[in-house]
């Protein structure tokens, strides 16, 4: 993607064993038992009117082995993970006349990278992002493993695919095809770690379609993918993104897909993503789920500024008042981006406000006033 929307989630590789069970089938023989009558000794010979009659045992007769039964076995994991495997990657897809970054070819991967070509200053690159998902969606005994992957190209150009990866029963990787097959666009900016399946359906989320220099759409939809006659297809959810607005001042805070943003001790904030409809919406911010209300917004008019006042309620705890500000132009009219400030300790605010480069915050009824803490820094500062 253009802009990381969030920290990438922890890797996540599964490690299946897998046992064959063989049920072995032991037939016994019949043991016939001759007891005969000897006088004097054991294998005696007795003489009866001058013919001699010889008495032996008589032995079991030997069981020919029998076959085991058929037994098909299961796919052998692989003994290295796949992020640390070599396989053969397909082209990427989205670049007509044949002029991938990305071209067909055996890749090794070594933590999830692999260097796809240019120089090693200006190198083109592979990346798995996200968790892994293992799932059957093929309908064949054994699974597949889902993989988010990126092609990238130095400044920060970008192609986003998920690739569905075969393990054989001799326990090798080898790739089916790239997933998101729609009939709009050929690769797109995936929610990072939103590949799921259920009930056999792959479903993805995208914020839009990947685009170069600028992001202008940013739509976040779930769309749902199966394979069907060899090959992935769309089956659910849209099939175009809406057009974006011609100006960040033409935006509807109520009605956006938007970043939302809560500060953290450590780097700054934590970002999540929703699509807000009617001024609700749920967003993930740091592994916390909570239910989102847009209380007040505001466009800047001298600045290319927009603000949300936001109340976030958690699934338990009390809820949180935040004013996420972001950086828009007529060019990028999307509420997110590495400008995404968030301002707290306004509980009990109830509306916002923007006058010239000055936010006004009514909290409890009366007026906050904030300014910038540099120019063009996007973080507030009490001007009280």
């Amino acid at each position: 993607m253009t802009t990381r929307l969030q920290e990438r989630l922890g890797e996540l590789a599964e490690e299946v064993r897998v046992v064959d069970m063989y049920d072995r089938v032991i037939r016994g023989s019949r043991r016939v038992t001759v007891r005969n009558r000897v006088v004097a000794s054991v294998a005696a010979v007795v003489v009866m009117s001058g013919t001699a009659v010889g008495v032996a045992a008589l032995l079991p007769l030997p069981v020919p082995p029998q076959p085991s039964p058929s037994v098909t076995p299961s796919p052998t994991p692989p003994n290295v993970d796949i992020r640390d495997a070599m396989f053969e990657v397909p082209e990427f897809p989205g670049f007509p006349g044949g002029d991938s970054w990305c071209p067909a070819a055996n890749r090794w991967f070594g933590d999830g990278y692999v260097r796809a070509g240019g120089r090693a200053d200006n190198a083109i690159s592979l990346r798995m992002i996200g968790p892994l998902v293992r799932a059957d969606i093929d309908g064949v005994p054994g699974d597949e493993i889902l993989v988010e992957l990126e092609c990238t190209k130095p400044l920060g150009l970008t192609r986003g695919q998920v690739l569905a990866v075969k393990i054989t029963p001799e326990g090798k990787y080898v790739s089916m095809d790239f997933v998101l097959r729609s009939p709009d666009h050929a690769t797109f900016m995936v929610h990072d770690g939103s590949v799921r399946v259920e009930s056999g359906t792959i479903l993805v989320d995208v914020l839009g379609p990947n685009q170069d220099a600028v992001v202008r759409v940013f739509d976040l939809q779930t769309r749902g993918y199966a394979y069907r006659n060899g090959e992935f297809v769309q089956v659910s959810g849209p099939t175009r993104f809406a057009d974006p607005p011609a100006s960040y001042r033409r935006v509807d805070f109520r009605n956006v897909t938007a970043c939302v943003a809560l500060p953290n001790p450590r780097d700054g904030v934590d970002t999540g993503v929703t699509r807000i409809i009617d001024g609700k919406g749920v967003v993930t911010v740091a592994g916390v789920r909570y239910e989102l209300t847009v209380v007040s917004s505001a466009i800047f008019t001298q600045r290319p500024y927009g603000v949300m006042l936001l109340r976030l309620q958690p699934d338990s705890g009390l809820p949180v008042t935040v004013v996420n500000s972001y950086r828009m132009y007529d060019s990028v009219p999307v509420p997110c981006g590495v400008d995404t400030t968030a301002l707290v300790g306004i509980d009990g605010a109830t509306k916002v406000e923007a006058s010239g480069g000055t936010l006004k915050v009514t909290v409890d009824g009366k007026v906050r006033t904030y300014r910038e803490e540099s120019f063009g820094s996007l973080r507030w500062v009490s001007s009280a």
